[in-house]
This record gives structure tokens, sequence and C-alpha cells, in this order.
């Protein structure tokens, strides 16, 4: 597919004749650079913050999954609520030092 091509006047666009420039060339122009961000962007903290969404939803899928998990096992063998609490410390245990770990990467 051909560029559309745009006749230039002379002057116009910095050029000295009248000549076809592609608006492709016009487009990459090394006069203009990359856009710069400032230092305090606003937008930055979007992904500390999805991070941390991301760690308190693990922490709560994790004692929600070894509570179930004790509840299922209390269930079977018979030892009701001993494997349930167990569950529950131990994925409280687990969800918080994983949390933990998480969180002191993002520092």
């Amino acid at each position: 597919v051909e560029l559309l091509e745009v006749v230039v006047r002379s002057g116009h666009l910095g050029l000295q004749d009248s000549r076809k420039v592609r608006l492709r060339n016009i487009s990459q122009s090394p006069n203009f650079g990359p856009v710069k961000r400032p230092e305090n962007d606003s937008t930055r903290g979007m992904g500390e913050g999805s991070a941390l969404l991301t760690i308190g939803i693990t922490f709560a899928l994790s004692v929600t999954g070894f509570l179930l998990l004790g509840y299922w096992a209390d269930g079977r063998l018979g030892t009701s609520p001993l494997l349930l609490i167990a569950g529950t410390v131990l994925g409280t245990g687990l969800g918080g030092f994983w949390a933990y770990q998480r969180v002191s990467r993002l520092k």
C-alpha cells in the first residue's frame, strides 16, 4: 500500500523546495524527541497499588484455602474443629510470610 503523499510548497514545514514528502517521514521527524515525564508522575503509583491489591487478594485466598482444607479434613477424619483451626493458622502464617516478602520487595 502506497503511503499518502503530500505536496509540500516552498518554505512549508521548513523545506526550501517544492517536492513530494511522505507523511511517514514527517511523523518520524528527528526534531520531535521522546516525551519526557516528570519525576513525580501521578500515574506511577498505579503499579504499586495493583501490586498491593494482588498481595491482599493472595493473602485472603491463602487463609480461605487452608481454612477450607482444614474443614474438609475435619469432616473426613472426624476431628472437628482441630484441623479447621490448624488450617486457619497455617494459612495465616504462610500467607503472611509470603505477603511480608512481597511488600519488602516493593520498598
